[in-house]
Formats: structure tokens, C-alpha cells, sequence
């Protein structure tokens, strides 16, 4: 069990200082890709299905739009 996190976390790091030496699109795609992630997982954790489906793509759009400002 500890090697398994010791090893995702090695793995973690290294694809985080990768994506922050390139920066650029790849940090903007690693950063979008991190916050969908983030989203899934808050949805998971109350229990919200596909009923929802329009805030899911309501709230991933606004995100992106986010992210699109940041870039300005």
C-alpha cells in the first residue's frame, strides 16, 4: 500500500514540475483537465446523476471560460 502511494505520488510530481517548466497551452490543458477532474469528483461526493446534466455542461463551459480569461 505504501509503495503504491509513493509511487503515484513520484509519478504526480513529476508530471506537475513538467507542466510548469513548459507552461504555455500544456499548463492551461493540465490546469482545465485538473479542475473537469475536480468537478467529477464534487459531483460524485454528493451524489448527483445525470439529472443534472445540463449544470454538468453549464458549469464545465464556464470553466473553460475561465480559463480563457486567465490567458488574456
Amino acid at each position: 500500500m505504501f509503495i503504491t502511494r509513493l509511487l503515484s505520488g513520484i509519478v504526480l510530481v513529476t508530471i506537475l514540475l513538467a507542466t510548469g517548466i513548459l507552461g504555455g497551452n500544456i499548463l492551461w490543458g493540465f490546469c482545465f483537465l485538473i479542475s473537469i477532474i475536480g468537478l467529477y469528483e464534487f459531483y460524485k461526493v454528493f451524489k448527483i446523476k445525470n439529472g443534472t446534466k445540463d449544470l454538468c455542461i453549464f458549469l464545465i463551459v464556464h470553466i473553460k471560460r475561465f480559463y480563457i480569461e486567465i490567458i488574456r
